[in-house]
């Protein structure tokens, strides 16, 4: 194996941008619903599901739609004064757009920064010498920019869910 200057922890750097990159396509998904607990003794119509949301209010009992559960776990968009909203408001999003335009941004720098630390490991490891560090520091980069940009054309998968492992 190459490289080992900074002790192969450059993959970290990958690790946050693959994060912040979940992070970034979950921003239509609704959040976890910690507090709902499935109650089979209280009376639901068809389309509600097996799962109660207790409010944290006034401690009053909501059932859950079946639509509301993905991967068995129960999701909503927010409270109205501690009443759960269990259908996706118009335009909703788990963050803003000034805030989403930083998480990008981040993955933009963080991408680069993992190139740079390869290229740099591998120079001060001996594996690279002048010529290749620039080289390949050049071809890595662009096809980070490649990849930016098939994220950029694909709004970033935003609202696309991860393939279910089998």
């Amino acid at each position: 194996m190459s490289g080992g200057h900074f002790d192969y922890h450059q993959d970290r750097i990958d690790e946050i941008a693959n994060s912040i990159e979940y992070e970034i396509r979950r921003n239509e998904d609704g959040f976890e619903c910690y507090r709902a607990r499935k109650d089979y003794g209280a009376p639901y119509r068809p389309e509600d599901s097996e799962w109660v949301y207790t409010s944290w209010k006034d401690d009053k009992r909501y059932r859950v739609p079946q639509k509301n559960i993905i991967k068995g776990e129960v999701y909503y968009y927010g409270d109205d004064d501690g009443v759960p909203i269990f259908d996706k408001p118009q335009g909703w999003n788990r963050n803003p757009p000034e805030i989403l335009e930083i998480f990008k941004e981040g993955v933009k720098k963080l991408r680069e920064a993992a190139v740079y630390a390869q290229r740099i490991d591998w120079y001060l490891s001996g594996d690279d010498g002048e010529e290749s560090l620039i080289e390949r520091l050049k071809r890595d980069l662009e096809e980070v920019r490649q990849k930016i940009k098939d994220l950029e054309d694909n709004n970033w998968y935003i609202g696309v869910r991860e393939q279910e492992e089998e």
